[in-house]
């Protein structure tokens, strides 16, 4: 046995390993793996566990649960208490209970002394429940045992040294073991308090025991021992620990070696499980005076640790003698890291089997650690730690079992903090509800009450068989403790550290329910749906034509393009259209005339005599080259998605399958962030010296407020003469300087705030208010001047100024920063598109750091009560004739300016506020809808519709073709995404894709590209911190960062390295997470293949579809670390992740 200086060298030997800082960061390592491991057997095995549960007949509330941790004085209830109160007035209201300073007291002379009416008596004034002014409180908690604020209440009812040989006391114990013997499930560990007073102690204790037969199948006695050696020191009860000891133990040893010198205690012994040492954690221990109990005659307490020690060694010692003597042994598990110092915690670690509390744990992780590695049992008790030490929001039970610590629930003191008549089952109701517990954990947890708990074995035995059995839990409890400890045993034996490779559960798939496969089933067609829309996207579908370097040395096609039922059709030749009305497709062919036409053409000019006897025959409606999907398919694929993104099963399983692969990021992350900043470290490059586009910026907004400052006052300064308007506010030719008088502006004197151009709190939730913000000095006439291309009388020059003074310039300077410039083409005039070119071609703004994108905003509305369009046909005619003529004709005089421009356009983009509720999806043609603003589903379908044939054109003649990526799902409803699903090659924001699991889940499968930006986002529609970005690039998903509207929200003049930076600090991404998003961003933009196979290196690549899903297949083959600061690693997960979820769907 080692002694106490033994104990000593080995006690200051483990704190000093567990403060060494290599084995803190091992520790904490290994805790964090159990975690990750848990949450993926979770969320892989939780259906699998369940099946298990009732096809083995398991639930919780038939498996045994044992209060592992509670104290006798306290067991029952407040309202137990009272209500047996009451009842002892009422029945023995004249009897004599008390005998103080030579006088007796009756009950209700009791009572009645301390002026407490028993007429009026309350769980208020028995007072004894714990509130919040018992928080931090130790010394208000232990007077509440005190009922109705009266020691003496206390001594009769809840003493077993009283005048009446503590009759009340045993009455109402005998009431809670009653109730256990009932209940078949519940038992008890209840705690004795054994206090070394003197030795007659033990004697008094049994001898209450058995006479009121307090003994129950349903429970075992634990001896409390209150560390209490200072009070008897004082009142000279004892003269030194040593015969604080020798009263707690020599009882024992001469029973053990006489049991017929005292039966009762004899007997006690047998029900005994094992022994604990109690008292307030956060006094402050003495220094350790002296080594020996002989000599520990100070009043001071002894320190925590001298008490655990010599405490141990004698259960030890007697462990021993009643071993030889073939009788029961006890267990030592003392209170321990419930408050004060965490080296109670070290102190226990070497003497006990299991101990009570322990939350402290959450502190010394490298000790946690150790815990869980020898599995000794921590008995917690939540709600009794809310109270008094540590909020329940706080607790760390259920990190403890998610890591596989052995923890088990407890109440401790049912009377200060529970209200229901059995305490148990409210602590575990409790903990079900705040931490979301499922029926299995909480089997688990009772399991580990039933292993924790001084039962007889073949008792345990017999309420452990039925959970044994085909347990997937246990089971993986099992082999991840195995593996710990054989990582541990091949790390000592070999000095070298390997970090194994973790099979982190057993796959039971959720196919196996059969909502599981009909969800499935339902994910597949919404794929394959989303594959007949985005085809047309895909090189592979386009005509086999060589690229052309010029469009200007093509010649005009034959080809001819006309509206139908909104969507442009591409026809092989003019000989298809009626020869009368070349807006219509003939039907019928004039054999004498030679000539095709429509059926009302012919049937008019045939009405002649002469003419009637023509021969002629009905032919067939030509058809377009190019078939797109109709709009009535897309109405019932829209409607099906909707419904998906409502259908509860469907929504279940989505969630799960991207918690998995959160999960999967974190884990990998975890092991791996090391290694993966290595690799970049050994490539001599880093983030800021790779490529990064800016996918979502506004042209418009693309400057910042500070920048837009400056230039007003320039030109103010060096322009203020300049003529920039014709006619304005009633006068003419009106100079710059006029134009702010006008308004009532000191040109001399203005300052930033003056400008009112960036947003702030004002704007949030207020779509109005941040479009107020589009207007320098609140003046809707500066915007038209400043920032506007066509509704002014300068042609739109001091936006291209801005954009070449900052942007471009920003450009030039940054060989690692690229934007897509976003440019409107409202539709409300035929000449729109063509004067956009022309605006570009005259100012130079074609730049290779730069692609456009145009975006289209849905103000039909607004266009159709101003008179410019007459129906939603003529506003699509007006936004794409003018690319299809320039695509049939680039050579022409005419287009070639727009030629070029639509060389360096990559995508069509729609915009507006998705707040707005939206009219119902109508089957109306659009040559007919005259209504307001059509639903957001009907604007994206008639875009995607029309840039498809499009496509399908510009291919056919070698020239570059778009994407389509609208605005989709910044607010609004979720619906938008499901339209967004279907025909867009990528989407800005996507933030409400946290509302549908299912919709998000499909975004993960098809790798929908998302330009998130979290600024703008946080301005009107979701605070900052609420941002889904990092949530979907953990998971997968094709995610990167852009800045929307730089004017508004941004303060440097790099707004996207600004945005990339904020990101990394609040969300503290690595630099390899930043490269990775960067590295999204070129894949997502619309580039050419050969610039990207420049900028990432490895293959080329032909589009954003193709090459994002091909790199998850073939990660080694589309990216050079060197160029991209992407480990090969981490490309290689996110590739192993979506080959997992490809091979769960069935989809390999």
């Amino acid at each position: 046995m080692p002694t106490f200086r033994n104990y000593l060298q080995d006690y200051a030997r483990l704190v000093d390993i567990c403060s060494t800082g290599s084995f803190v960061t091992f520790a904490c390592k290994r805790l964090e793996i159990l975690d990750y491991r848990y949450r993926f057997h979770e969320l892989l095995n939780k259906d699998h566990e369940l099946l298990q549960q009732k096809k083995h007949g398991r639930d919780f509330a038939s498996t045994v649960k044992v209060d592992t941790h509670i104290h006798l004085s306290a067991a029952m209830t407040e309202n137990h208490l009272l209500e047996f109160i009451k009842s002892k007035i009422a029945t023995d209201g004249d009897r004599v209970v008390l005998a103080k300073g030579g006088q007796k007291q009756t009950l209700k002379e009791i009572f009645t002394s301390r002026n407490i009416n028993t007429e009026k008596l309350c769980l208020t004034t028995l007072n004894v429940k714990a509130g919040t002014n018992t928080f931090k409180r130790f010394d208000v908690f232990n007077s509440l045992y005190n009922p109705f604020g009266e020691s003496d209440l206390r001594t009769i009812f809840l003493k077993t040294n009283n005048y009446m040989g503590g009759e009340y006391y045993a009455a109402i114990v005998r009431q809670l073991l009653d109730r256990a013997e009932a209940s078949k499930t519940l038992k008890t560990e209840y705690r004795l308090s054994v206090y070394g007073r003197n030795p007659k102690d033990w004697a008094e204790t049994a001898r209450w025991v058995n006479s009121h037969k307090l003994h129950s199948p349903a429970n075992r006695w634990i001896v409390q021992i209150p560390r209490l050696y200072n009070i008897f020191r004082a009142q000279n009860e004892v003269h030194n620990f040593e015969k604080f000891l020798k009263n707690l133990f020599e009882p024992l040893f001469e029973n053990t070696l006489d049991p017929s010198s005292d039966p009762e205690l004899a007997f006690l012994l047998t029900q005994i499980s094992a022994f604990d040492c109690v008292d307030d954690e956060t006094r402050p221990d003495a220094q350790i005076e002296f080594n020996n109990p002989t000599d520990w005659v100070s009043p001071h307490n002894p320190p925590y640790f001298f008490y655990m020690y010599y405490i141990y060694v004698n259960i030890v010692s007697l462990n021993a003698l009643r071993k030889a003597k073939g009788l029961n042994t006890f267990d030592y598990r003392p209170h321990s890291g419930e408050s004060g110092s965490d080296k109670h915690l070290f102190a226990a670690f070497l003497v006990s089997k299991h101990i009570n509390h322990g939350i402290n744990l959450a502190h010394v992780l490298s000790l946690q650690y150790l815990y869980f590695v020898t599995q000794i049992g921590l008995a917690v008790s939540p709600l009794s730690n809310h109270s008094l030490f540590l909020p329940y929001s706080e607790n760390p039970f259920p990190t403890f079992l998610r890591r596989g610590l052995n923890v088990s629930l407890s109440t401790d003191d049912p009377l200060q903090f529970h209200s229901t008549k059995c305490p148990l089952l409210e602590e575990y109701a409790v903990a079900a509800r705040r931490w979301r517990l499922s029926d299995v954990d909480m089997t688990e947890i009772a399991y580990n009450s039933i292993t924790q708990s001084g039962f007889p074995q073949d008792a345990k035995d017999q309420w452990l068989t039925k959970l044994t059995s085909n347990n997937a839990r246990l089971e993986f409890r099992r082999c991840v403790h195995h593996e710990e400890i054989d990582l541990i045993q091949r790390l000592l034996s070999s000095g070298v550290f390997i970090e194994p490779s973790y099979n982190v559960a057993h796959f039971y798939s959720y196919k196996t329910l059969p909502e599981g496969k009909t969800s499935i089933a339902k994910l597949k067609d919404a794929c394959q749906l989303r594959q007949s829309y985005i085809q047309y996207a895909e090189s592979a579908s386009w005509p086999k034509v060589p690229p052309v370097t010029s469009p200007w040395s093509l010649p005009t096609s034959e080809h001819i393009f006309q509206m139908n039922k909104g969507v442009f059709c591409v026809y092989e030749s003019a000989q298809v259209l009626c020869n009368n009305d070349e807006t219509t497709l003939a039907n019928v062919f004039c054999e004498d005339c030679g000539l095709p036409f429509c059926e009302e053409c012919f049937r008019v000019l045939h009405k002649a005599t002469r003419k009637q006897k023509h021969s002629w025959k009905m032919i067939d409606v030509a058809k377009p080259l190019f078939a797109n999907v109709p709009y009535e398919t897309f109405m019932q694929d829209y409607n099906a998605m909707v419904d998906l993104t409502r259908d509860g099963p469907a929504n279940t399983l989505c969630n799960v399958r991207l918690k998995i692969m959160a999960e999967r990021f974190h884990f990998y992350k975890f092991l791996t962030e090391v290694k993966e900043l290595e690799q970049i470290k050994a490539t001599g490059t880093d983030f800021y010296h790779t490529i990064k586009v800016d996918t979502h910026i506004h042209a418009n907004r693309s400057i910042t407020a500070f920048q837009l400052y400056e230039f007003i006052s320039d030109k103010l300064k060096n322009e203020s003469n300049s003529v920039v308007w014709k006619h304005f506010c009633g006068e003419d030719n009106v100079t710059l300087h006029r134009t702010f008088e006008l308004l009532r502006l000191n040109p001399e004197c203005f300052t930033m705030d003056d400008l009112s151009v960036q947003a702030g709190p004002e704007c949030y939730r207020r779509y109005e208010n941040y479009v107020a913000k589009y207007n320098p000095f609140a003046k809707p006439e500066l915007r038209d001047l400043f920032l506007r291309v066509l509704n002014n009388d300068i042609d739109g020059r001091y936006l291209a100024e801005l954009m070449k003074r900052y942007v471009f310039d920003m450009l030039d300077k940054s060989a690692f920063l690229k934007t897509e410039l976003r440019i409107s083409i409202c539709g409300g005039d035929l000449h729109e598109f063509w004067g956009v070119a022309h605006w570009v071609a005259k100012n130079n703004l074609l730049h290779p750091g730069n692609r456009w994108v145009i975006q289209v905003p849905r103000i039909y509305s607004q266009y159709r009560k101003e008179g410019k369009v007459e129906n939603f046909a003529h506003l699509l005619h007006n936004i794409f004739f003018p690319a299809f003529e320039a695509t049939r004709n680039p050579a022409a005089p005419e287009n070639r300016e727009l030629s070029e421009f639509l060389a360096n356009i990559d995508a069509f983009d729609s915009i507006g506020d998705e707040h707005d509720v939206d009219l119902s999806l109508s089957p109306e043609d659009p040559s007919v809808w005259t209504k307001e603003t059509p639903p957001y589903a009907y604007y994206l379908y008639y875009l995607y519709a029309n840039i498809a044939a499009l496509n399908h054109f510009r291919a056919l003649r070698g020239l570059n073709t778009f994407t389509f990526r609208p605005h989709c799902g910044e607010t609004g409803d979720v619906s938008h995404l499901a339209a967004g699903f279907l025909v867009a090659n990528s989407i800005t924001h996507g933030t409400k894709l946290t509302s549908s699991p299912a919709l998000q889940y499909l975004f993960y499968l098809t790798q929908i590209g998302i330009s998130s930006c979290p600024m703008s986002e946080s301005i009107v529609y979701n605070h900052y911190e609420n941002s889904p970005f990092k949530e979907f690039f953990e998971k997968g998903l094709f995610v990167t960062l852009s800045t929307d509207a730089p004017l508004h929200l941004h303060f440097t003049d790099e707004p996207i390295l600004e945005e990339y930076s904020t990101a990394s600090k609040l969300w503290k991404l690595n630099p390899c997470d930043m490269s990775e998003v960067a590295w999204n961003s070129v894949i997502m933009s619309g580039f050419s293949a050969e610039e990207k196979a420049a900028w990432l290196g490895g293959t080329r690549e032909e589009n954003v579809l193709t090459s994002k899903l091909r790199m998850l297949r073939n990660p080694g083959e589309v990216q050079d670390l060197a160029k991209t600061n992407v480990p090969l690693v981490r490309l290689q997960m996110r590739a192993d992740t979506y080959a997992f979820e490809m091979k769960f769907l069935g989809l390999e």
